[in-house]
Protein backbone atom coordinates (compact mmCIF):
# COMPACT_ATOMS: atom_id res chain seq x y z
CA UNK A 1 0.00 0.00 0.00
CA UNK A 2 1.38 3.54 -1.04
CA UNK A 3 0.61 6.00 1.62
CA UNK A 4 -0.88 8.81 0.04
CA UNK A 5 1.23 12.36 -0.59
CA UNK A 6 -0.15 13.95 2.47
CA UNK A 7 1.34 11.50 4.96
CA UNK A 8 4.73 11.67 3.62
CA UNK A 9 4.52 15.31 3.84
CA UNK A 10 3.35 14.78 7.36
CA UNK A 11 6.20 13.09 8.09
CA UNK A 12 8.75 15.12 6.55
CA UNK A 13 7.61 18.11 8.72
CA UNK A 14 8.95 16.31 11.57
CA UNK A 15 8.08 17.83 15.28
CA UNK A 16 6.50 20.89 13.70
CA UNK A 17 3.46 18.37 12.73
CA UNK A 18 0.34 19.09 14.20
CA UNK A 19 -1.47 16.33 16.27
CA UNK A 20 -5.09 16.61 14.97
CA UNK A 21 -3.03 16.22 11.39
CA UNK A 22 -1.14 12.87 13.10
CA UNK A 23 -4.43 11.71 14.15
CA UNK A 24 -6.55 11.95 11.39
CA UNK A 25 -3.39 10.42 9.37
CA UNK A 26 -3.43 7.34 11.08
CA UNK A 27 -7.57 6.73 11.83
CA UNK A 28 -6.73 3.64 10.27
CA UNK A 29 -4.47 1.14 11.10
CA UNK A 30 -3.45 0.75 7.48
CA UNK A 31 -2.82 4.11 7.52
CA UNK A 32 -0.05 3.79 10.23
CA UNK A 33 1.74 0.75 8.51
CA UNK A 34 1.90 3.01 5.51
CA UNK A 35 3.43 5.40 7.35
CA UNK A 36 6.02 3.14 8.91
CA UNK A 37 6.59 1.29 5.35
CA UNK A 38 7.04 5.50 4.00
CA UNK A 39 9.65 5.93 6.97
CA UNK A 40 11.62 2.78 6.58
CA UNK A 41 11.78 3.58 2.77
CA UNK A 42 12.65 7.76 2.50
CA UNK A 43 15.38 7.61 4.90
CA UNK A 44 16.92 9.56 7.84
CA UNK A 45 14.50 12.62 7.88
CA UNK A 46 11.03 10.89 7.60
CA UNK A 47 12.11 8.27 10.05
CA UNK A 48 12.38 11.41 12.55
CA UNK A 49 8.96 12.33 11.00
CA UNK A 50 7.66 8.76 11.93
CA UNK A 51 8.82 9.17 15.93
CA UNK A 52 7.74 12.55 15.82
CA UNK A 53 4.47 11.23 15.20
CA UNK A 54 4.86 8.20 17.43
CA UNK A 55 5.77 10.09 20.29
CA UNK A 56 2.76 12.92 19.82
CA UNK A 57 0.47 9.82 20.17
CA UNK A 58 1.98 8.80 23.21
CA UNK A 59 0.83 5.06 23.05
CA UNK A 60 1.87 2.10 21.38
CA UNK A 61 -0.41 1.42 18.31
CA UNK A 62 2.00 3.16 16.38
CA UNK A 63 5.45 2.36 17.64
CA UNK A 64 4.70 -1.15 18.24
CA UNK A 65 4.70 -1.35 14.63
CA UNK A 66 7.51 0.84 13.90
CA UNK A 67 9.32 -1.04 15.97
CA UNK A 68 8.26 -4.83 14.83
CA UNK A 69 9.22 -3.10 11.24
CA UNK A 70 12.52 -1.60 12.43
CA UNK A 71 13.88 -5.20 14.29
CA UNK A 72 13.35 -6.99 10.76
CA UNK A 73 15.56 -4.25 9.18
CA UNK A 74 18.02 -4.50 11.93
CA UNK A 75 19.55 -7.81 10.83
CA UNK A 76 19.92 -6.01 7.39
CA UNK A 77 20.69 -2.25 8.47
CA UNK A 78 21.54 -2.14 12.08
CA UNK A 79 22.51 1.75 11.60
CA UNK A 80 18.48 2.27 11.00
CA UNK A 81 17.77 0.72 14.29
CA UNK A 82 20.23 2.84 16.35
CA UNK A 83 18.65 6.15 14.43
CA UNK A 84 15.58 5.41 15.48
CA UNK A 85 16.09 4.43 18.77
CA UNK A 86 18.22 7.42 19.11
CA UNK A 87 15.14 9.44 18.03
CA UNK A 88 12.48 7.39 20.55
CA UNK A 89 15.29 8.26 23.15
CA UNK A 90 15.51 12.07 22.27
CA UNK A 91 11.62 12.18 22.59
CA UNK A 92 10.75 11.57 25.97
CA UNK A 93 7.19 11.20 25.80
CA UNK A 94 5.57 9.08 28.49
CA UNK A 95 5.27 6.12 26.21
CA UNK A 96 8.69 5.73 25.19
CA UNK A 97 10.68 4.59 27.94
CA UNK A 98 8.11 2.07 29.34
CA UNK A 99 8.79 0.57 25.27
CA UNK A 100 12.22 0.64 25.26
CA UNK A 101 11.79 -1.61 28.75
CA UNK A 102 9.71 -3.33 26.89
CA UNK A 103 11.84 -3.91 24.12
CA UNK A 104 14.77 -4.55 26.47
CA UNK A 105 13.16 -7.45 28.13
CA UNK A 106 12.20 -9.25 25.16
CA UNK A 107 15.52 -9.21 23.29
CA UNK A 108 17.85 -11.95 23.49
CA UNK A 109 20.70 -10.72 21.35
CA UNK A 110 23.08 -8.84 23.59
CA UNK A 111 24.37 -6.89 21.11
CA UNK A 112 21.01 -5.26 20.42
CA UNK A 113 20.09 -5.07 24.59
CA UNK A 114 23.39 -2.84 24.85
CA UNK A 115 21.54 -0.55 22.21
CA UNK A 116 18.86 -0.37 23.88
CA UNK A 117 20.55 0.07 26.42
CA UNK A 118 22.11 3.07 24.76
CA UNK A 119 19.07 4.49 24.21
CA UNK A 120 17.58 4.53 27.66
CA UNK A 121 21.02 6.43 28.83
CA UNK A 122 20.26 8.71 26.19
CA UNK A 123 16.90 9.10 27.07
CA UNK A 124 17.36 9.92 30.53
CA UNK A 125 20.83 12.24 29.88
CA UNK A 126 18.04 14.09 27.88
CA UNK A 127 14.90 13.99 30.33
CA UNK A 128 16.25 13.59 33.49
CA UNK A 129 13.14 13.23 35.14
CA UNK A 130 13.56 9.72 34.36
CA UNK A 131 16.14 9.34 35.54
CA UNK A 132 15.52 7.52 38.90
CA UNK A 133 13.22 4.93 37.37
CA UNK A 134 16.02 4.02 34.69
CA UNK A 135 18.65 4.02 37.43
CA UNK A 136 16.76 1.54 39.01
CA UNK A 137 16.41 -0.35 36.34
CA UNK A 138 20.27 -0.78 35.74
CA UNK A 139 20.45 -1.57 39.24
CA UNK A 140 17.94 -4.81 39.10
CA UNK A 141 19.86 -6.09 36.28
CA UNK A 142 22.93 -5.59 38.10
CA UNK A 143 21.58 -7.58 41.06
CA UNK A 144 19.78 -10.22 38.46
CA UNK A 145 20.39 -13.58 38.69
CA UNK A 146 19.84 -14.17 35.29
CA UNK A 147 22.02 -11.26 33.74
CA UNK A 148 24.89 -12.41 31.69
CA UNK A 149 28.39 -10.91 32.76
CA UNK A 150 28.53 -8.88 29.66
CA UNK A 151 24.84 -7.36 30.81
CA UNK A 152 25.78 -6.63 34.13
CA UNK A 153 29.14 -4.59 33.09
CA UNK A 154 26.86 -2.93 30.90
CA UNK A 155 24.22 -1.99 33.62
CA UNK A 156 27.18 -0.75 35.83
CA UNK A 157 28.60 1.24 33.35
CA UNK A 158 25.29 2.77 32.71
CA UNK A 159 24.84 3.44 36.14
CA UNK A 160 28.64 5.19 36.06
CA UNK A 161 27.48 7.59 33.36
CA UNK A 162 23.93 8.53 34.86
CA UNK A 163 25.45 9.75 38.20
CA UNK A 164 23.05 7.27 39.92
CA UNK A 165 23.27 7.86 43.78
CA UNK A 166 22.39 11.86 42.43
CA UNK A 167 19.34 10.16 40.46
CA UNK A 168 18.60 7.86 43.42
CA UNK A 169 19.84 9.76 46.39
CA UNK A 170 17.70 7.08 48.99
CA UNK A 171 20.38 4.21 47.48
Amino acid sequence: MRPPADLLELLAEGPDMPEESVRAALEDPEGAKAAVGAALAGGEDLLWGACFMAGMLSDSWFLDPLLHLLDAQARNDPALRHVVLAALARLGTPAVEPLLERMLDREADEIRRLAIAEALLELTAAHPECGADVARGWIAVVDSETASPLERAAAMACLDDLDWKEAIPTC
